[in-house]
């Protein structure tokens, strides 16, 4: 089967999936990523794992876009409002993550501490494509929206700092003195490494900016936006930096200052609805069932304490925010997914300890597609406890 036919049944049977599954009042993303298993190698074969083998180039690419349409919420207006609660809850609900699954693996599982460190560095991450589909879906608004949507946007980074402390902590639990690599040197070059990737995203973004009021068609805009998202990602995938967060600056820069800035991301969105289709079906399609079998009582583990922890530490934080009572109730609910860039990092870790590492990868990526095919149903439940759904508001109302 060639990659155009694979293409259109993927589009085809992911459109009929998100139709009928929303007869049963749960997200698109479910839909997807339960057809994408069924259509995939492991079971009825009709996506040749050929296709499969580009997944990653597909990922970077669309999550760059989700990168930059998340970055809507980083306007001036909107931070001003909800700035400090996002701060305060995406710092602490990452941290928890990290700090209850870390113990939770060492004290439960019984395996060495710097792989337990290795397990929750991957679990800070929240996958904000699947979060914001769901609330594009139901088109939800308030607090628990603006703060949620902030949180999953950001959390990426505070991600990447635990993962390299952790990988710094582990690399010395591991080899002690004769490990090769300064810890002060790493760090440092992790550090360097976001204010670059920040500096690409918004030196473009300051030309995008200026340049955007010439654009006045519609359709120039979208190949515009399109153009420039696509440009900022190549470079920062040239420098080996995150495309995902020099995507972010480059929209954070456009929302600000960017004439008729509205249109640049209302194009985009538009344009982003059926790549966001494909992926969720890629992610999939590439998964071998067996796998859950394998992950077992250390896979339980890690879902359970990176929930606790993220719930535990988001409500800290909106807390010590003092963030709106919905927000302190509810926000911890809506960070079950899990990013695909988990799955980058543990490549990563897989590089400086082959054998834990593979370990670590099979738990990870089975993991991340339990975590996607339930945390969509567990968004939506967030958004509708605290009434943040059209239909939701209207019967509360009465």
């Amino acid at each position: 089967m060639n990659v155009i036919f694979s293409l259109g049944v993927m589009l085809i049977l992911g459109l009929i999936a998100a139709i009928l599954i929303e007869k049963i009042k749960l997200p698109y993303v479910t839909g997807y990523i339960i057809m994408g298993i069924l259509i995939g190698p492991f079971v009825f074969n009709l996506v040749p794992k050929n296709f499969l083998n580009h997944t990653d180039i597909i990922a970077n690419f669309v999550l760059s876009i989700v990168a930059f349409m998340i970055s809507r919420n980083f306007s001036y207006s909107v931070f001003k409002k909800t700035g400090k609660h996002i701060l305060f809850v995406s710092i602490s609900e990452a941290t928890g993550a990290w700090l209850f699954v870390t113990l939770g693996v060492f004290l439960f599982m019984h395996k060495p501490l710097y792989v337990s460190l290795l397990f929750g560095a991957l679990a800070a991450a929240t996958d904000p494509a699947s979060t914001l589909m769901v609330s594009r879906q139901y088109k939800t608004k308030g607090p628990v929206t603006s703060v949620l949507l902030g949180t999953v946007a950001i959390d990426d980074a505070w991600g990447l700092i635990i993962f390299v402390i952790s990988m710094i902590i582990a690399i010395q639990m591991k080899s002690g003195a004769s490990a090769n690599i300064s810890p002060a040197k790493m760090l440092f070059g992790a550090v360097m490494e976001i204010v670059y990737t920040l500096g690409i995203g918004a030196v473009i973004g300051i030309l995008f900016s200026y340049f955007a009021k010439f654009v006045r068609s519609k359709g120039y805009r979208l190949i515009y936006t399109l153009g420039f998202i696509s440009l900022t990602a190549g470079i920062a995938m040239y420098f080996h930096y995150s495309p995902l967060l020099a995507c972010m600056a480059l929209g954070t820069v456009a929302v600000n200052f960017a004439e008729g800035e509205g249109e640049l991301f209302e194009g985009i969105e538009f344009f982003a609805e059926p790549l966001l289709l494909v992926l969720f079906v890629l992610v999939g399609a590439g998964f071998k069932l067996n796998a859950i079998l394998t992950i077992g009582a250390i896979g339980a583990t890690y879902i359970l304490m990176r929930f606790t922890g993220k719930y535990l530490g988001a409500t800290l934080g909106a807390t010590l925010s003092k963030a709106p009572q919905t927000v302190k109730k509810f926000v911890g609910l809506g960070l079950v997914p899990q990013a695909g860039v988990a799955l980058g990092m543990a490549i990563l870790g897989k590089e400086y300890f082959p054998q834990a590492g593979n370990y670590i990868m099979t738990v990870i990526v089975a993991t991340t597609l339990v975590l996607e095919v339930i945390g969509p149903p567990i968004t939506q439940l967030t958004f509708k406890l605290a009434g943040e759904i059209p239909e939701t508001k209207k019967a509360m109302k009465r």
